[in-house]
């Protein structure tokens, strides 16, 4: 038994015995020494991989995994968790449509401030606290100005994407398909071929916990 497939093995058990932390070191050491031509393997180790940080609360690097499985294997369980657990944007599910658009507003706007610092990271709490009021008071403007209930996931997406606080700098990549040369809309269908929307696939809406704590 090759070493990455002792220690898939090792981090399922753990997962089984109910040891998350464990699972997580000895499956995200796996998947690095899995070799890239074992594509089905790797998906399996992924969609556990999920799974553990899932129960370790890690929800944003959870569907980022299962993502990452969906892609390698089209139909596999990586996107049946996927469509359980996220939205339209591609984020984790929240209770009420409301709720979506504003964590994914909020998304939008952080990333899009901690892309222009070097290291991609708060200097402190007080610098998150300070965003996020900023952000919230810019949300609460949105909220009184546009009927957002009336429009589709696609436009808020846009809609959001193109304002631009005071602290947020930079622009987002214009998302094109390879195969046929035209630029990707919102709704289409993922590039990737997996059967999902553009928006909810490789567009997807990266949650917070993907870019602050180092785990992308």
């Amino acid at each position: 038994m090759e070493s990455w497939q002792l220690e898939a093995d090792m981090g399922l058990h753990d997962l089984s015995r109910h040891k998350p932390r464990s699972a997580l070191h000895h499956l995200s050491t796996a998947l690095k020494l899995c070799p890239e031509q074992r594509g089905c393997e790797m998906a399996r180790i992924l969609f556990y991989l999920g799974m553990t940080m899932r129960k370790l609360g890690l929800r944003d690097p959870s569907i980022r995994s299962w993502s990452a499985a969906q892609r390698i294997r089209k139909r596999g369980f990586g996107r049946k968790m996927l469509g359980r657990y996220t939205n339209a944007y591609g984020m984790e599910r929240q209770t009420t449509t409301e709720e979506d658009d504003w964590q994914a507003f909020r998304s939008v706007q952080l990333r899009r401030y901690l892309r222009s610092r070097k290291k991609r990271r708060f200097r402190n709490g007080t610098e998150a606290a300070l965003l996020n009021e900023i952000v919230h008071r810019k949300w609460e403007d949105l909220r009184r100005t546009r009927h957002l209930s009336a429009m589709s996931s696609a436009d808020k997406s846009a809609l959001f994407k193109s304002l631009q606080i005071d602290v947020a700098h930079g622009q987002e990549p214009i998302p094109v398909s390879f195969a046929t040369g035209k630029r990707v809309a919102f709704d289409d269908r993922c590039p990737c071929g997996s059967g999902r929307s553009y928006g909810s696939c490789c567009g997807r809406t990266e949650g917070v916990e993907e870019y602050t704590t180092g785990t992308q």
